[in-house]
């Protein structure tokens, strides 16, 4: 399976985005933040 690697760029609620984001895709999760 081909993996996707986003990048989203957010001025605020970065930590929520960041969570519903990877809610969103089965076995998603949040690796880094920057």
């Amino acid at each position: 399976m081909q993996k996707i690697t986003p990048f989203i760029w957010l001025d605020g609620t970065t930590d929520e985005a960041m969570t519903t984001y990877a809610s969103l895709f089965r076995d998603g999760e949040v690796i880094g933040r920057y």
